[in-house]
């Protein structure tokens, strides 16, 4: 029973067991990368998209941003970003 217990004990402290998983070698990957800044992105409740349009370009596709808030960033078909023609100057 000893050689039992020491063999089970032994083999929990070297992490081949399930009871003692082995710690990550490395930081997990981060959700979304930094802001252009070095801040992280804010979390939103909705994504700015789905409660935001662009009356003054409606082609325009929305993608959300979320450095320094929940900002919604239309941009036109060549990929150019026309935010400030949808809400004005």
């Amino acid at each position: 029973m000893k050689i039992l217990l020491f063999t089970a004990l032994t083999v929990c402290l070297v992490g081949l067991a399930v009871c003692c998983p082995p710690q990550p070698t490395e930081a997990p990957a981060t959700a979304s990368p930094p802001c252009p800044d070095g801040s992280a992105p804010v979390n939103c409740a909705v994504d700015p998209c789905t409660t935001t349009t662009c009356a003054a370009q409606p082609g325009a596709t929305c993608k959300a941003n979320y450095c320094g808030g929940c900002n919604a960033e239309f941009y036109d078909d060549s990929g150019t970003e026309v935010t400030v023609n949808c809400f004005g100057a």
